[in-house]
């Protein structure tokens, strides 16, 4: 079909592949899917309407489900089924405004996995656009269930999460934030016994130390509240006793 434009990449970018489509996409709004994702037969109608009734909206999350139709939880989304204000999205479907997509330059270069949601979802909402959960916008995800390689969890979250922490946090929170992370992150490797990945990440993180774009104490708690319970060792310790 003459509306499918194939890219071919030479090898696996990762999520930045998703980029060299983005930048041959044409229309005023892009649906985002894995390759194992597919969505509901009303839900394209759906996100026409939700952004032509909204000017203020430009990222919609969808609800995720499996294949057996159980809902697929995060923690940079809500846990309620009713269409609000979320933090972030999921990436194996989710809506965007194209323009304020390429404003914002697609995904971050250098993530490959994991957590370039976060980083969308924070510029999105810095440049003034909401960012909302719509439940009635649904995708399968076709493999939601399957386990997940925990050296890749380990390396990319521990790698990717300093990287957030040092662009956008005062240096009194990010050394608060990189100490919590560094704990959490070495927990894991503990109980998989990966510690090769929990160095890596380390070692990566300093080598792609971001440039710094701190935010204020405020402008944090705006736009990256979720994202600092869920690094920070007090929060964690208190929702395990809470």
């Amino acid at each position: 079909s003459d509306e499918i434009i194939p890219v071919v990449l030479e090898r696996n970018m990762g999520i930045i592949g998703y980029n060299h489509g983005f930048q041959k996409a044409g229309g005023e709004y892009f649906i985002v899917l894995d390759d194992d994702s597919h969505t509901d037969v009303d839900t394209i109608r759906r996100v026409m309407d939700i952004f032509r009734s909204h000017e203020d909206i430009g990222v919609i999350a969808f609800r995720v489900v499996d294949a057996s139709g159980k809902r697929f939880r995060a923690w940079h989304i809500p846990d309620e089924d009713i269409f609000q204000d979320s933090f972030a999205f999921v990436g194996c479907g989710f809506a965007i405004r194209s323009a304020l997509f390429r404003e914002i330059g697609y995904y971050p270069e250098n993530f490959f996995l994991y957590h370039n949601e976060i980083e969308v979802a924070v510029r999105a909402r810095m440049k003034g656009s909401r960012v909302v959960y719509a439940p009635d916008c649904v995708v399968v995800h076709r493999t939601e269930g399957t386990p997940r390689d925990p050296s890749r969890r380990i390396y990319f979250t521990l790698k990717n999460s300093l990287i957030l922490i040092w662009k956008y946090y005062p240096v009194s929170l990010a050394l608060y934030l990189t100490a919590s992370r560094i704990v959490i992150s070495f927990s894991l490797a503990l109980a998989h016994v990966r510690f090769l990945d929990f160095f890596r990440g380390l070692n990566d993180f300093v080598r792609q130390f971001p440039r710094r774009s701190p935010l204020s104490v405020r402008e944090c708690r705006l736009y990256l509240d979720p994202f600092t319970r869920h690094n920070s060792l007090f929060h964690r310790v208190l929702g395990l006793l809470f």
